[in-house]
């Protein structure tokens, strides 16, 4: 990645890439840095926080994050459960991308699990790196394979039943787990308010929208929402009543991730700061400005009232009064914006 930036024009000295199993090897260099941009643990977000705020470094962290999805009953079934078993095994669930908590309609809950078993069970191939025809790999350390382990006996013990997986794979690696779907997990488990960050989602049924708006509300974790349905109205009225730092309608995040002009804002415990778009490349910058006045000086002679400055002015503020009672607010303009969407929208969608 370093070496594309080069290539591009980025001078070869602005990164520097330093190897360590440990944050606190990187800590040290907090005094001497611009920003600092942080993604791990909650605890590792909040030392790194702690020693930016000591030395008044800016920084912007990402520590645990909960995807979730909405799978409701008039979505596309067979788009939706590719779209999230994608989501969750990809990199082995090992990204701040993937989903971990598919909450499905009740009236749709079994054809939905049957169509995310299916496509997992003929898509996901199990292997070590070195298998080109692998689809899931191994996690980057043996204790995320203690923590699967621990995550599934807990739902198990609480009733939960396990469609598929659950089960290290020493065989392939010392650090791979299957690829594990679970279901019908109780609302009140801890596991909800948890990042597992491995191969591991839970289907949970719903009947009621409101208990799981509720539930997301009260979360300082969880922190994009994917909505599987084809109703528009619905997707806007649960954008302005539940709190999700992004909302992908019928895909998962890689429609996000694609739209390279949305920002998105950390939430909760699940960061602070901004990745994606201008304004996260903007946040690594200090703001500087220069004018210059090239001709007339806007100070005029006379200071006493009526003066023409003070005259050009009023007149300005007049006419911009009138543009926006006679043009800018008015039924037409409203008409001529919403072509002008309807338009954009058959090209690229609404975001």
């Amino acid at each position: 990645m370093k070496a594309m930036l080069v290539d591009a024009g980025m001078p070869e000295d602005a990164w520097r890439v330093v190897v360590s199993d440990s944050s606190q090897f990187g800590m040290k260099f907090i005094p001497a840095l611009d920003y600092v941009a942080a993604i791990g643990s909650n605890r590792m977000c909040q030392q790194i926080s702690m020693e930016c705020a000591r030395h008044s470094v800016p920084v912007s962290c990402f520590g645990g994050i909960k995807n979730i999805a909405l799978v409701m009953d008039d979505a596309k079934l067979w788009d939706a459960a590719k779209a999230c078993a994608r989501s969750a095994f990809l990199n082995a669930g090992q990204s701040i991308n993937s989903v971990e908590i598919i909450f499905v309609h009740e009236s749709v809950r079994e054809p939905f699990e049957q169509m995310m078993l299916q496509y997992t069970q003929e898509q996901i191939r199990v292997g070590r790196f070195t298998d080109r025809h692998a689809t899931m790999g191994s996690l980057m350390y043996p204790s995320r394979v203690k923590k699967c382990e621990k995550v599934v006996k807990l739902a198990l013990d609480n009733g939960a039943r396990v469609l598929m997986g659950s089960h290290p794979r020493p065989e392939i690696s010392p650090t791979f787990f299957e690829p594990t779907i679970l279901s019908n997990l109780p609302y009140d488990l801890d596991l909800l308010e948890t990042e597992v960050y491995g191969p591991l989602v839970a289907l949970l049924p719903f009947e009621d929208i409101t208990s799981v708006v509720r539930l997301v509300t009260g979360s300082r974790v969880i922190d994009s929402a994917s909505v599987f349905t084809r109703d528009i109205d619905f997707v806007r009225n649960l954008i302005n009543n539940a709190e999700f730092a992004t909302v992908s309608v019928n895909d998962t995040y890689f429609s996000m991730d694609m739209s390279w002009r949305a920002p998105i804002q950390g939430k909760g415990e699940s960061g602070q700061g901004i990745r994606h778009g201008l304004e996260a490349i903007l946040q690594y910058t200090q703001v500087f400005s220069a004018t210059r006045l090239k001709s007339i000086s806007w100070v005029p002679k006379d200071w006493r009232s009526g003066n023409w400055t003070e005259r050009l002015t009023f007149w300005f503020m007049g006419f911009y009064s009138w543009l926006s009672r006679n043009v800018t607010d008015t039924v037409v303009a409203d008409g001529i914006r919403a072509i002008l969407r309807w338009i954009r929208d058959r090209f690229v969608g609404p975001v």
